[in-house]
C-alpha cells in the first residue's frame, strides 16, 4: 500500500529541529501553506511536514529554509494520534525520509540556493 502527498507551498514559519528522545536523531518539523481553487473560492490550505533524514535536515533544511521559503514537497503521510486535556487528537502529516524529496523553489531571502553543479564533489572524475 501507498500513501503519499505531493504539494507546492511556503513556509508559514521558521522549521524547528528537535532530538528524538527514543533515536538522538535529529527531527525537523514545519508546515506549509497551499492554496486550492480560484478566485472567490480560493482557499489556504496548510500541511504539515516532518523530516527524519539528518543529511536533509543538516545540508538543506537548517542553512535554506525559512519563513516564506516556497518549497516543493514530496513524502509519505502519516497519521499519529496524541492526548492533549484529556482528549485524543489526531495529527496528519507528510514525513520526508527515505525516496521523499524536497526541493527549493524559491528563498525567503531571495538569495539563491547552490546550484546542482556546485554541490558536486571535485573527487568525480569530468565526463
Amino acid at each position: 500500500m501507498l500513501a503519499q502527498a505531493t504539494c507546492i507551498g511556503n513556509l508559514g514559519r521558521d522549521p524547528e529541529v528537535s532530538v528524538s528522545k527514543k533515536t538522538g536523531k535529529d527531527i525537523a518539523s514545519f508546515s506549509i501553506a497551499t492554496e486550492n481553487g480560484y478566485g472567490v473560492n480560493k482557499q489556504t490550505v496548510w500541511f504539515n511536514i516532518v523530516c527524519f533524514d539528518e543529511k536533509l535536515i543538516q545540508n538543506v533544511i537548517q542553512p535554506y529554509v525559512k519563513k516564506g521559503t516556497k518549497l516543493f514537497v514530496q513524502g509519505n503521510l502519516n497519521i499519529r494520534e496524541y492526548d492533549k486535556d484529556g482528549e485524543t487528537r489526531k495529527v496528519t502529516e507528510i514525513v520526508l525520509g527515505f525516496g521523499s524529496t524536497l526541493k527549493l523553489l524559491s528563498s525567503a531571502e531571495r538569495s539563491e540556493a547552490p546550484r546542482k553543479a556546485e554541490m558536486i564533489d571535485d573527487d568525480f572524475p569530468e565526463l
